[in-house]
């Protein structure tokens, strides 16, 4: 059996905070209002809406540590043009409701020119509000509907989407498919039960993969749904086995995700367990206990232990700053967004190293037999 030793960050404040530095403020429509602005020397603030709170708070934090150490870097280094930096943070606990709210209070209270938000339905709810207010949305979120911009250059897939909104993940179609033709294709599996987090991403992620799936002749056995909150999943995952599948191809995040694999494992139902980006969560791990063993995981790449001053730096910083090496959701010093090749599938667990066991999670790309 061969396990892969790597780490998965996602792109995030650094491609943000250097594209102030050089990207002009987008043409948009031209009855959207423009901030006023600072007087020269003033202090810049910008804004963000994270799950700082609920089953999603693990990952709004990690952003805000990632954040974080970014405008300690460029303040340090100077600001924006001579002038520091600074963010207000607003947690939207995973919720349309309360991030429309929370992006009024930026714009009409805090007069923010720019708003970093997380999560694939806040982040598409926030899309119109923002654009009429006049406001760069920078997304860290998936869903393909969310618009891409990479600097001052438009994707070609942009036509007729906003110039206000960027965004620095891979699109959900990208893994979900790349795992459904490793499943069918490396794996041979044919039989795929699906129980996935119950919201767009989700619902996106379980729609790719269904129809990739079925074209490589798979069969898709019975779909169900988790909310982030729930603490008992054995009603959904007793209904999909009796279809008896070969595999399982299970997309979330949180508290929930490690709660799914570990009740599976206790309920000793068989099958190939097929995750997303979000078993690389050191907090899922440690809940999933055993259930996270022998899982196949699909994910963008960052490896911490990449040689180059620049990644150093990064990781040395937030060690000395968090006390953990940088999990999944930190940014990436580069200041571009790295998540540019397409997702890869790869067993997971890796295979444990004195470096692994000392608390950093696992780096190297180099595939090992056991």
């Amino acid at each position: 059996m061969r396990s892969v030793r790597r780490a998965w960050l996602a792109a995030w404040g650094l491609t943000l905070l250097a594209g102030c530095r050089n990207a002009g403020s987008p043409a948009g429509p031209a009855s959207a209002p423009q901030p006023s602005p600072a007087p020269a020397g003033a202090a810049l603030t910008i804004g963000a809406i994270f799950p700082l709170s609920t089953g999603a708070g693990r990952i709004g934090e990690m952003k805000r540590q990632g954040a974080d150490l970014a405008i300690e870097h460029l303040n340090a280094a100077g600001g924006i043009s001579g002038r520091p930096l600074s963010i207000v943070y607003v947690d939207s606990k995973n919720s349309t409701t309360e991030a429309l709210n929370g992006l009024q209070k930026l714009v009409s209270v805090d007069g923010v020119p720019v708003v970093m938000a997380a999560m694939s339905q806040v982040c598409l709810a926030l899309i119109a509000p923002a654009e009429r207010a006049g406001v760069v949305l920078y997304a860290n979120a998936s869903h393909p509907a969310l618009v891409v911009l990479y600097a001052n250059a438009s994707h070609p897939a942009l036509t007729g989407k906003s110039p206000w909104v960027f965004r620095n993940l891979p699109d959900t179609g990208l893994g979900s498919s790349t795992m459904a033709q490793y499943a069918a294709k490396t794996l041979g599996l044919k039989r795929v039960a699906v129980l996935s987090i119950n919201d767009e991403y989700g619902a996106e992620a379980v729609r790719v993969f269904t129809a990739a799936f079925g074209k490589q002749g798979g069969q898709v056995t019975g779909t169900d749904t988790f909310d982030r909150t729930d603490t008992d999943l054995r009603a959904q995952l007793t209904k999909l086995a009796a279809a008896t599948p070969d595999g399982w191809w299970i997309p979330g995040y949180g508290s929930a995700l490690g709660l799914v694999l570990k009740q599976k494992e206790e309920l000793k139902l068989g099958g190939t367990v097929l995750c997303d980006l979000g078993l690389v969560d050191q907090n899922v791990l440690k809940s999933a206990g055993p259930g996270a063993e022998k899982a196949y995981v699909v994910a963008p790449a960052f490896d911490p232990a990449a040689p180059g001053e620049t990644v150093q730096r990064f990781v040395r910083d937030f060690e000395a700053r968090y006390h953990e090496t940088p999990p999944f959701d930190a940014p990436p010093p580069s200041g571009r967004p790295t998540p540019s090749r397409r997702p890869s599938a790869r067993r997971w667990p890796p295979r444990t190293t004195s470096r692994a066991s000392a608390g950093r999670p696992p780096s190297t790309r180099t595939a090992r037999r056991r």
